[in-house]
């Protein structure tokens, strides 16, 4: 249906993209445990989520302990143009866009605040891209996007 309705294929280049539709689906996925990793061996990291299939709700609300709530901030981060291309050309809601896709989030680490400061640190040292996307409070175990 999203090739049909634009009329686009595999090899259609697209300027926001910066590449042809099949580049930019075919991209390769990203190994997160080497940059992971080191940080578990000295940091207070308390949960992890490699976003997925279910994207960011399905994903971060398994790493909550029960009584606490992820509240997720949106535009505390910068989605990535095939997400918005996607939900453009094919009219989706944004609730269904983060239930389906990572939205350019790809790994969620969870850690009290010296121990996130920290992380980002040395995420950031290493090359990552690192975002603050938000925070976990007590409440009905669930993700909230606002």
């Amino acid at each position: 249906m999203f090739f049909e309705a634009e009329g686009l294929a595999a090899d259609s280049h697209v300027p926001e993209l910066g590449c042809t539709v099949g580049e930019e689906l075919l991209r390769v996925h990203r190994c997160y445990a080497p940059a992971v990793l080191p940080l578990l061996v000295d940091l207070d990291v308390r949960g992890m989520a490699h976003i997925t299939g279910g994207g960011l709700p399905d994903n971060v609300v398994r790493l909550l302990p029960r009584d606490t709530r992820a509240i997720v901030e949106r535009g505390s981060w910068q989605v990535q143009p095939i997400f918005e291309l996607i939900q453009k050309l094919g009219q989706v809601p944004d609730e269904d866009m983060y239930h389906t896709f990572n939205m350019g989030i790809g790994f969620v680490l969870a850690a009290p605040e010296a121990a996130a400061e920290e992380a980002a640190k040395r995420l950031s040292a290493s090359g990552e891209t690192v975002y603050r996307i938000g925070h976990i409070a007590e409440g009905e175990r669930g993700v909230d996007i606002l």
